[in-house]
């Protein structure tokens, strides 16, 4: 899906850091310090969670003792909100809501499916702002 050209005061809060209560929680699993709660601040910083996110582990992986191996996760429909409500995207967030779906009995599996088409949408919007901004840090 190719997303319209964002304008100018969207690209500039795309690019900018929301306020604390405003914030976007992600978590990482480890096996041997549990989970982690993540605060995400920027629309960026939920781009690069998300490229961070494997999704290929085995059961296997996870399970063995010693395993290096991390867990990723974002609630992808609060992503879907947060770009919305927050940042005032609702094409982006309509996108999204359309990749994410409705409830899923195993939130994992359905996350494993959905977050690099989810990513994709969100790099090409992330490459429009910088390309309407480029003076943006």
């Amino acid at each position: 899906m190719n997303l319209s050209e964002p304008a100018t005061e969207l690209a500039k809060k795309i690019l900018s850091k929301v306020p604390w209560q405003n914030r976007l929680v992600a978590s990482i699993t480890r096996q041997m310090t549990g989970i982690t709660m993540i605060d995400i601040y920027s629309f960026e910083e939920a781009v690069n969670f998300l490229r961070s996110c494997r999704s290929d582990y085995s059961l296997d992986e996870l399970l063995i003792s010693g395993s290096s191996a991390t867990i990723n996760y974002l609630d992808l429909s609060a992503l879907a909100n947060w770009v919305g409500d927050v940042l005032g995207d609702s094409e982006l967030s309509q996108a999204l809501r359309e990749v994410v779906g409705g409830e899923s009995e195993n939130p994992l599996l359905a996350f494993r499916e959905k977050v690099k088409p989810v990513l994709e949408l969100m790099e090409q919007r992330l490459e429009q702002c910088k390309a309407k901004l480029p003076e943006a840090p």
